[in-house]
């Protein structure tokens, strides 16, 4: 496996970072921490993600210290997960390895989705998309009932004031399947593509996202557009089918917050070892 990213500072601006700022929009800011970018978004510390620190090289035996950094720049803010996260360039990706972002290169025609209707969602919608996206990611807690809330209410905000649009599918007027799509002026990224159980396997998914895509280039042709994805997935082939190409990988690395140096470094050893402590996988949407 061989990486191709050119500097450190360049990784923050590969794929799946420089389009996580885009989706995640206005309110999340970012500052350079010596070695990394620290996420921040006071009006929403219900999200990890909107929290988590990119790293600018791959971790090794200094990720503990990472995530001490992680909380030297959250203390106190009530965040529940400190989150780091790597991005590069491979050449040969493999399963289970992080979340890979795939670039649509040529929109390929699907076939229909019989008895389906997607488009934009109306005013009185968003209250069914936020229960139906509880539903489908088991979301019945109290924390999070209060993390979709906000989610749901910034997403709104997103697309009232145009850089986002949120779209959905309906089988006779009920919502079964939603899809985001994060606009910029040269780039789109898609954000919780997600159809209800009982309704899988019937090509809403890729309706959604084909739907999407195609606008989103009719309305600003040239553009490119992302979508993020685990290789091998079923997702992965829905989106390799509509004509999306791999182009990065991201992983991530998590931990119960707040951490101590002692605890960390104990977990990092647990890790190493092979018998857990820290979390490694793939980025969240």
């Amino acid at each position: 496996m061989t990486s191709t990213a050119d500097s450190p500072v360049s990784r923050y601006h590969l794929p799946g970072t420089r389009t996580d700022r885009l989706a995640q929009g206005p309110r999340t800011v970012y500052a350079d921490g010596g070695g990394c970018l620290i996420a921040d978004t006071p009006s929403f510390r219900e999200s990890n993600w909107r929290h988590r620190l990119i790293l600018a090289q791959e971790p090794g035996d200094d990720l503990w210290r990472w995530f001490l950094r992680w909380q030297e720049a959250h203390q106190g803010k009530g965040i529940k997960k400190a989150i780091l996260t790597f991005e590069d360039e491979v050449e040969a990706p493999c399963e289970g390895e992080g979340g890979f972002q795939h670039r649509l290169e040529g929109l390929v025609g699907w076939p229909s989705a019989q008895g389906v209707v997607i488009r934009a969602l109306r005013g009185g919608e968003w209250a069914a998309a936020e229960a139906l996206d509880l539903a489908i990611n088991a979301g019945e807690g109290p924390s999070e009932v209060a993390h979709a809330a906000r989610a749901w209410a910034l997403r709104r905000e997103g697309v009232q004031e145009g850089w986002m649009r949120q779209w959905g599918a309906f089988v006779d007027w009920r919502l079964v399947g939603l899809a985001a799509l994060a606009e910029g002026e040269r780039e789109a990224r898609f954000q919780d593509v997600e159809v209800d159980e009982a309704f899988r396997r019937r090509g809403i998914a890729r309706a959604l996202v084909g739907s999407l895509s195609a606008d989103a280039g009719r309305r600003r042709p040239g553009r490119d557009v992302w979508i993020n994805a685990l290789i091998g997935s079923s997702a992965q082939r829905i989106y390799r089918g509509l004509g999306f190409v791999f182009a990065s990988r991201q992983r991530w690395w998590t931990v119960d917050a707040p951490v101590g140096a002692e605890e960390i470094r104990e977990r990092w050893a647990r890790l190493q070892a092979g018998d857990g402590g820290l979390v490694e996988g793939a980025g969240p949407g």
